[in-house]
């Protein structure tokens, strides 16, 4: 939807109304009608890479992943350079479960388009997801330095310092890096600086932003754990187990990562203090 509003909005009058058309043929749910017009687009100027566009949107759009996929590899196939194209056929791979392929998408991508900052966002997101946090992190600093203005790539940069690096210099740097989002509302913003004033000693403060964040990312383990952390090292050992439990919950059995083992033994720590007393 996001994509045929853009496009509707810098077209002539007369693709305008197709796609507000088709936009209110896909919110009707009325496919076969939708398919119609995002062919008939297509078809006005069938070179148009970014007219192709409004096809493999639709298809997405109606979750036929199978046809979107083949119409964003003709699209990426005949403009290499076209980079929305490239991140298009990665969530149509994604939505399809399809790791592999997407990663191989990923490398002819950057080739076509080295630097390409939506392209390494996306490399970063697959290191990360692969625990290659180093990498993960080298692409964000890349980022970083691209367009230090953005507050999601240096929160992504700074959470990434100071969630896995355990040493003071990663620290104050990605203290350094967040201190713009002090005072933020956007809760996983909200975690990596409350995480990282927590990892300062500054656990109170920490407190009022792990609260609001962990409320809002109830879902999210690693955010519980940092919340019970903090419980933790102010003495609040009743709502820290809580928060514990929660993590581990919510991250399952097999979960690989550090912060739920940490979790597991701090489950235990915190019942064997309470049964000693």
């Amino acid at each position: 939807m996001a994509e045929l509003e853009g496009m509707a909005a810098n077209a002539d009058a007369n693709l305008g109304t197709k796609i507000a058309l088709l936009r209110e043929r896909l919110r009707a749910g009325e496919e076969q009608l939708a398919l119609d017009i995002a062919n008939e687009i297509v078809a006005s100027e069938p070179d148009n890479p970014r007219l192709a566009m409004v096809l493999g949107g639709t298809q997405f759009a109606l979750r036929d992943f199978e046809a979107a996929e083949k119409t964003y590899k003709q699209i990426t196939e005949a403009a290499p350079t076209f980079e929305r194209a490239w991140i298009q056929l990665l969530r149509t791979q994604s939505s399809k479960g399809e790791i592999e392929e997407s990663r191989a998408t990923l490398e002819a991508a950057l080739q076509a388009n080295e630097n390409a900052p939506n392209l390494l966002w996306a490399q970063a997101t697959f290191l990360e997801r692969s625990n290659d946090i180093d990498g993960a992190i080298s692409i964000y600093e890349t980022l970083y330095e691209q367009n230090s203005d953005s507050p999601i790539v240096a929160n992504n940069l700074a959470s990434l310092l100071a969630t896995h690096r355990a040493d003071e210099a990663s620290l104050d740097r990605a203290f350094a890096i967040a201190r713009r989002l002090r005072g933020t509302s956007i809760p996983p913003f909200q975690d990596t600086y409350g995480w990282i004033l927590h990892r300062r000693g500054e656990a109170e403060e920490a407190l009022t932003y792990l609260e609001p964040a962990a409320n809002a990312l109830a879902n999210d383990a690693i955010v519980q754990f940092h919340l019970a952390s903090v419980y933790e090292a102010l003495g609040q050992n009743d709502e820290a187990l809580v928060s514990f439990q929660r993590a581990v919950e919510l991250a399952g059995e097999n979960d690989p990562r550090p912060q739920i083992g940490l979790a597991k033994e701090a489950i235990e720590r915190i019942a064997s203090e309470a049964d000693n007393q």
